[in-house]
């Protein structure tokens, strides 16, 4: 086994038939670029459990003469965020990006199109949004047939009734959780379940409307709908509580809710409360965008930052 050292780490390879094997890295690289060539053989192979728990990195680069990815090359990678491979027929192993829970780009690098990034992204979520494995595809991944079935599979997911499968769940000992057959323990309280479940569509609504590349026009406002119908106001707010809990110091979402008309003058004062100290900047971003609206009682006096 060879070695090839790296800013702050090494890759080992074996070489095979004429080609390269990248079989293990470590060490503390936040990117890691893995050469088209070494001792003037293609590399060709990431071998199995390669980069397995790798702690510190978060971008990993691989050339276009891979070919081959065997199973786990990836797996618990827990800050990986982006990885840039070829889009082309390859092998891919078993659950090469399993517990990669922070993957949110999987980039082609032969792609320069203005699509790339949204495609790039939905990608990466059909392994850990979606849970669709079988919508990872690097052959087609965002041609129109790809699309389509994405779509769809929102689509269902989006209809799907919040309690169809609360019946399924296994009581696990203890009254107060309950087993799914994937071995998640949840909360048994049916109105804790059903908000679950409301905020995994939530989730999956701001995942397609913030990458919105040939989305169609009737799912889009099936989207909007179900965002609209569980904000801050409405009879549940899952939508506000996932911006605030998981994307609270992020502006694009707060813009997407805006353009929808899911913030508005009628809920801006609770959401502002909702705030308190926290999120500071995307607080005085409502109160300067909203600022044209505010009326004679100047709802804005008691939040000065």
């Amino acid at each position: 086994m060879s070695k090839l050292q790296t800013e702050n780490g090494i890759l080992s390879y074996t070489v095979s038939n004429g080609s390269v094997h990248i079989t293990e890295y470590s060490g503390k690289d936040l990117i890691v670029t893995i050469p088209q060539v070494i001792e003037d053989m293609a590399v060709t192979h990431i071998k199995k459990k390669a980069f397995l728990s790798s702690r510190f990195v978060k971008e990993i680069h691989l050339p276009d003469t891979i070919r081959n990815i065997e199973d786990y090359a990836f797996a618990r990678c827990r800050k990986l965020e982006k990885i840039y491979l070829p889009y082309v027929n390859m092998n891919l192993g078993q659950d090469i990006f399993i517990d990669c829970d922070k993957l949110d780009y999987i980039f082609d690098i032969r792609s320069n199109e203005n699509s790339s990034e949204d495609v790039a992204y939905l990608l990466a979520k059909t392994i850990n949004g979606l849970d669709a494995f079988f919508l990872f595809d690097l052959n087609n991944a965002g041609s129109d047939e790809w699309l389509l079935h994405l779509d769809s599979t929102i689509d269902m997911r989006m209809r799907k009734d919040d309690m169809e499968d609360f019946s399924k769940m296994i009581l696990c000992g203890e009254e107060e959780v309950v087993c799914a057959s994937d071995g998640t323990i949840e909360d048994s309280n049916p109105a804790t379940y059903k908000s679950n479940r409301v905020k995994e569509k939530i989730r999956i609504a701001f995942m397609r409307l913030l990458h919105s590349y040939k989305l169609d026009e009737k799912l889009r406002e099936t989207l909007v709908k179900y965002l609209i119908n569980h904000t801050k106001g409405a009879k549940t707010e899952e939508t506000w509580a996932v911006l605030q809990n998981e994307h609270g110091d992020d502006q694009k979402y707060y813009e997407l809710l805006i353009s929808i008309d899911a913030i508005n003058k009628n809920n801006l004062n609770e959401i502002l409360l909702d705030m308190g100290n926290a999120h500071t900047e995307m607080k005085s971003f409502l109160i300067r965008y909203f600022e044209d609206v505010k009326d004679e009682t100047d709802i804005f006096a008691e939040f000065e930052l």
